[in-house]
């Protein structure tokens, strides 16, 4: 059983960094297309997204806009305080982004957004292909398990 929500848990790892591509990609538009504060432009990335992601980014955007420190502390502050099932050392692309935003010209900023989201994508894959591994093997292990606890007792 510890096996099957292992592989429930990957998943849901897989579809949170989901949101999170899915938030880079509407940050980034907002990034090179609009002249919008930063914190406008993270609140729509949150409404995007959806998810822990979108609550996370919602916080960070909150936190900006209340002048809660740089860019950069508003993220991770966000990260801290908003808990999902990626802690801020999966999501190290977006810490290492977040030292970027609003710090430098937009286009330095939205190549540092889709150098996150191909990061992002990468831990995706893996996190999806850890979830289809042990989603085949524990069901497995677990029939196997109980037919020995059977022979066992015979």
């Amino acid at each position: 059983m510890a096996g099957v929500e292992h592989a429930r848990w990957q998943r849901r790892c897989a579809d949170e960094l989901g949101r999170w591509i899915t938030a880079l990609s509407a940050l980034e538009t907002e990034v090179s297309y609009s002249q919008n504060r930063l914190a406008d432009a993270l609140e729509r990335a949150s409404g995007v997204a959806g998810g822990c992601a979108g609550r996370r980014l919602q916080r960070a955007a909150e936190l900006l806009a209340g002048g809660g420190g740089t860019p950069a502390e508003c993220i991770r502050q966000a990260l801290e305080e908003v808990t999902g099932p990626l802690d801020a050392e999966k999501l190290g692309a977006v810490v290492v982004l977040s030292d970027c935003l609003g710090a430098s010209h937009s286009s330095d900023q939205v190549r540092q957004i889709r150098l996150a989201a191909a990061r992002l994508e990468r831990a995706m894959r893996e996190a999806e292909a850890k979830a289809d591994r042990y989603a085949r093997l524990w069901p497995s292990l677990g029939f196997l398990i109980g037919a020995m606890v059977v022979l066992a007792f015979l």
